[in-house]
Protein backbone atom coordinates (compact mmCIF):
# COMPACT_ATOMS: atom_id res chain seq x y z
CA UNK A 1 0.00 0.00 0.00
CA UNK A 2 1.44 3.47 -0.43
CA UNK A 3 0.37 6.16 1.19
CA UNK A 4 0.55 9.77 -1.22
CA UNK A 5 -0.69 13.45 -1.41
CA UNK A 6 -1.30 15.59 -4.40
CA UNK A 7 -1.95 19.17 -4.49
CA UNK A 8 -4.72 20.92 -5.59
CA UNK A 9 -4.38 24.35 -7.71
CA UNK A 10 -5.38 26.14 -4.62
CA UNK A 11 -3.05 24.63 -2.07
CA UNK A 12 -4.33 21.84 -0.15
CA UNK A 13 -3.26 18.76 0.04
CA UNK A 14 -5.07 15.97 -0.09
CA UNK A 15 -3.83 12.65 0.74
CA UNK A 16 -4.59 8.52 -0.31
CA UNK A 17 -3.64 5.42 -0.40
CA UNK A 18 -3.39 3.28 -3.28
CA UNK A 19 -3.24 -1.00 -3.23
CA UNK A 20 -3.71 -3.85 -5.20
CA UNK A 21 -4.12 -4.33 -9.08
CA UNK A 22 -6.17 -4.51 -11.39
CA UNK A 23 -9.35 -2.40 -12.64
CA UNK A 24 -9.01 1.44 -10.87
CA UNK A 25 -11.91 1.49 -8.00
CA UNK A 26 -11.57 4.87 -6.03
CA UNK A 27 -13.68 4.46 -2.55
CA UNK A 28 -15.51 7.65 -1.56
CA UNK A 29 -15.70 8.48 2.01
CA UNK A 30 -18.74 10.16 3.56
CA UNK A 31 -18.78 13.98 3.72
CA UNK A 32 -17.58 13.74 7.80
CA UNK A 33 -15.34 10.56 7.66
CA UNK A 34 -11.72 10.24 6.41
CA UNK A 35 -10.41 7.02 4.46
CA UNK A 36 -9.82 5.68 7.66
CA UNK A 37 -13.20 4.64 7.79
CA UNK A 38 -12.77 1.59 4.83
CA UNK A 39 -9.63 0.58 5.21
CA UNK A 40 -10.77 -2.58 5.94
CA UNK A 41 -12.72 -2.77 2.50
CA UNK A 42 -9.96 -1.63 0.73
CA UNK A 43 -7.67 -4.37 2.02
CA UNK A 44 -10.09 -6.96 0.97
CA UNK A 45 -10.99 -5.05 -2.36
CA UNK A 46 -7.23 -5.10 -2.88
CA UNK A 47 -6.90 -8.49 -3.24
CA UNK A 48 -9.15 -8.24 -7.03
CA UNK A 49 -8.25 -4.54 -8.08
CA UNK A 50 -6.15 -1.33 -7.73
CA UNK A 51 -7.88 0.40 -4.96
CA UNK A 52 -7.71 4.19 -4.04
CA UNK A 53 -9.07 5.52 -1.22
CA UNK A 54 -8.46 9.00 -0.08
CA UNK A 55 -9.41 11.97 2.20
CA UNK A 56 -12.37 14.46 1.23
CA UNK A 57 -11.00 17.60 1.61
CA UNK A 58 -10.29 18.92 4.76
CA UNK A 59 -10.33 15.12 6.22
CA UNK A 60 -7.28 13.99 7.68
CA UNK A 61 -6.63 10.55 9.07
Amino acid sequence: MRHETVLCTDGTQIAFECSGSGQPLVLVGGAATSRAVHCELATQLATEFTVINYDRRSRVW
